[in-house]
């Protein structure tokens, strides 16, 4: 007999039904994808990964001054000159840190010209240390205040990192810096005291407050 002329249609509607979709929770984005009949599990959220700790990653972490920082020290401690000339503010340090606390020069006159701190600074570390050793690590010192107080100067003003790194290297490698920084000299306290009495002020306008204000003062 002649096939009907619904066959193709009837074949159509007798095609096996695809199941609906099961469990879904939209409240925790879980979701079963269900396809001819069979579930398949959901993929897990990828966990982010925890930062590493510990002293690798402090070094990752601050590398853009850790690595000017030990160029800074390197240059400072192993560039210096064979002969240290004892004159200008050597001479004139030296002895005040030797007639500590009375800050007095060799003829027993009062030195007025400068400020105590850095005379103080050296007189301090020669308790413990030669004179001469002392004045070093007194420049040394301020020189390194010096270093963290710029540091900070472009911190405060949020610089890129990529920014700091350069100014840091350039910092460290400046000669006449150097030349200040490894023998006795006034050089990295004046140098120093201006960069935080800088980074105070600036303080002082973005947080104006008795305490920024009092900081101010004695930095500048």
């Amino acid at each position: 007999p002649p096939r009907s002329t619904l066959f193709p249609y009837t074949t159509l509607f007798r095609s096996a039904k695809i199941p609906a979709c099961e469990n879904i929770d939209y409240a925790h984005a879980k979701r079963r994808v269900c396809k001819m009949g069979k579930r398949i599990p959901a993929s897990k959220p990828r966990q982010p990964e925890a930062p590493p700790n510990g002293t690798a990653a402090f070094i990752v972490r601050h590398a853009y001054w850790l690595i000017p920082f030990a160029l800074f020290l390197v240059l400072r401690l192993f560039s210096a000159d064979p002969y240290y000339l004892l004159a200008g503010d050597q001479c004139t340090f030296l002895e005040l840190g030797r007639t500590f606390p009375a800050h007095r020069l060799f003829n027993h006159e009062l030195y007025l010209i400068h400020s105590p701190p850095f005379g103080y600074a050296i007189g301090l570390f020669n308790l413990f240390l030669p004179l001469l050793a002392s004045g070093l690590v007194t420049t040394l010192l301020f020189a390194c205040i010096n270093f963290f107080a710029v540091r900070n100067l472009a911190q405060f003003e949020d610089l890129p990192r990529t920014a700091i790194f350069v100014g840091l290297i350039y910092l460290a490698l400046n000669r006449p810096a150097v030349a200040y920084d490894y023998h006795v000299a006034r050089v990295s306290i004046l140098v120093c005291s201006t960069a935080l009495g800088i980074l105070a002020f600036l303080r002082l306008l973005r947080e104006p407050n008795r305490k920024t204000l009092f900081t101010a003062i004695a930095a500048n």
